[in-house]
């Protein structure tokens, strides 16, 4: 199986908002960076995707839509493929975190890894998350040569990766995982190959 997992857009919050589960849409750029990696898709060396899987806040939905309209293929939404819910702070920006919730955000910042922000999930719940997603795309596809793709969010992507490469979650963060890129792994039954890394263009 091929997995292509490609984060949204650019959204309409920007920089600086701590974006998790709040259903924020894309900006202009965002829809156009989305079309342009659909676009980008070259059918010679990865194969049109099979099936399409896309987190159902907005930004990815629409992001998503790019790709049902370059491959006419349906799209299936699934709440599992969410970014984390970061709770009380979903929405707000980190400064105005920082600044009125300053014990709450230092204990977390400092053990981001194993506490969830106030009424929010943990990594490791991200990560369960993102396993029951893979163990069931690894039972019905690793032995083929089908092409998924998933549109989903930085967070979910990070988690992904480091569960099929084995790696801790404490770097979940060193790995780039930009606006509109996509990542391509070869996924079988009990090993991942990484063939592109935030990349671009698809090709």
């Amino acid at each position: 199986m091929r997995l292509v997992l490609v984060r949204h857009g650019e959204t309409v919050a920007g920089p600086g908002c701590c974006v998790g589960q709040a259903d924020v849409g894309l900006s202009r750029e965002g829809m156009l960076a989305a079309e342009e990696l659909a676009r980008s898709w070259n059918v010679g060396k990865f194969s049109a995707p099979t099936r399409l899987l896309m987190s159902d806040l907005v930004r990815a939905r629409d992001s998503a839509s790019a790709f049902v309209e370059r491959f006419k293929i349906g799209g299936e939404v699934d709440a599992r493929l969410r970014e984390m819910s970061f709770g009380a702070w979903d929405g707000l920006q980190w400064n105005a975190i920082e600044r009125d919730d300053m014990l709450r955000f230092r204990r977390w910042a400092d053990r981001w890894t194993a506490l969830a922000p106030p009424g929010g999930e943990t990594v490791a719940d991200l990560s369960a998350r993102a396993k029951s997603v893979l163990d069931e795309l690894r039972a019905r596809h690793a032995a083929t040569d089908d092409t998924v793709l998933i549109v989903s969010h930085a967070g979910w992507i990070r988690a992904a990766l480091s569960l099929l490469f084995d790696e801790p979650t404490s770097q979940m963060l060193t790995r780039p995982i930009d606006y509109a890129r996509a990542t391509v792994v070869n996924v079988h039954a009990e090993s991942a190959q990484l063939i592109a890394s935030n990349t671009a263009k698809i090709r």
